[in-house]
């Protein structure tokens, strides 16, 4: 059975077409291409980088960062350009209720979830981190994406109210996160700050245990990483001298 860690030159291709071709039956079968998209990194970063060798990771690591931040400029770019070149339809009422919905959507995560965490926590989230977290969500590129590649018969109304609360995010939200954690008291540290790194589990949840008894066997029997550790972080231990 040919390895794909024992031909580095095919890594690459290989992960970006099994990416693309989740794009493409999603949008086969009438569905969300950018979601599918984005279901097949997560799995990618458990799963397939365990058949990887390191330059593999590494060169996958530096160009899916180098596309983020290229995409994340390109999406910023469309979004300026189509203020001008798309038809808007704007209702005041609809973009409160959405913007309101947006934000008790996020106070409905972030709360309770912190919540159930701290009673298993020996380090608390804090309130004053609790209310960060809830402020500093960003609504943005997959949003938009989503609106603007809408054919129905309100795309007018959907992209204009989604662009609003966009740009409305990113100056308010984005503009007023130095400042409110100034007011909480909140640390900057860098997140290699001990106070920021995730405690253990005492015990493994049950899709974990069900991922390490039956899953990870099948698609990854070769890792030599940890179970859902980012891939720039099993990316870093590839030096100079494996390349």
């Amino acid at each position: 059975m040919v390895k794909l860690k024992d031909h580095p030159s095919l890594e690459l291709p290989v992960v970006l077409i099994l990416s693309y071709f989740a794009y493409l039956i999603a949008e086969g079968l009438g569905l969300s291409g950018i979601m599918a998209i984005l279901a097949n990194g997560i799995i990618t970063s458990h799963y397939t980088t365990a058949h990887l060798s390191r330059v593999g990771r590494l060169s996958i690591d530096n160009l899916t960062h180098s596309l983020a931040v290229a995409s994340e400029t390109t999406v910023f770019a469309i979004l300026g350009v189509s203020l001008f070149s798309t038809a808007h339809h704007v209702e005041v009422g609809f973009l409160v209720v959405a913007t309101a919905s947006i934000l008790a959507g996020r106070a409905a995560n972030v709360f309770p979830l912190s919540y159930c965490l701290n009673s298993r926590r020996k380090k608390k989230i804090t309130k004053p981190f609790r209310i960060m977290l809830w402020f500093s969500g960003l609504r943005g590129a997959i949003a938009f994406a989503l609106a603007i590649s809408d054919t129905g018969d309100e795309k007018a109304l959907l992209v204009t109210t989604t662009f609003s609360i966009v740009i409305g995010s990113v100056i308010i939200f984005g503009g007023g996160t130095r400042p409110l954690v100034s007011y909480l008291n909140l640390s900057t540290a860098s997140p290699g700050n001990d106070d920021f790194e995730l405690e253990e589990q005492s015990a493994p949840g049950s899709f974990e245990r069900f991922d390490e008894a039956f899953l990870a066997p099948i698609f990854g029997p070769e890792s030599d990483v940890q179970p859902f550790e980012p891939l720039h972080e099993k990316a870093s231990d590839a030096d100079e001298e494996d390349l």
